[in-house]
């Protein structure tokens, strides 16, 4: 049960973070990509998040930060 309100609020922060992405606020979006790498690693960490599920959150969170390389005004 603990693990599943993780996920939820996992998921819930990166549909904050497409939802800033397609509509262009980018420092909002840069922001939610930095505080979820944070997020996802010290999950990670503290051995929360691990496996599969880590490795389907960490290629996920790369996919945006890539995206965002050249993501300026």
């Amino acid at each position: 049960m603990f693990n599943s309100k993780i996920f939820k609020e996992l998921n819930r922060e990166f549909d904050t973070l497409q939802m800033n992405y397609e509509n262009n606020y980018r420092d909002l979006a840069k922001q939610e990509t930095s505080d979820l790498i944070k997020k996802i690693e010290d999950l990670k960490n503290k051995g929360i998040l691990k496996g599969k599920k880590y490795e389907q959150y960490k290629a996920k969170i790369d996919d945006y930060a890539k995206r965002m390389i050249d993501y300026h005004y």
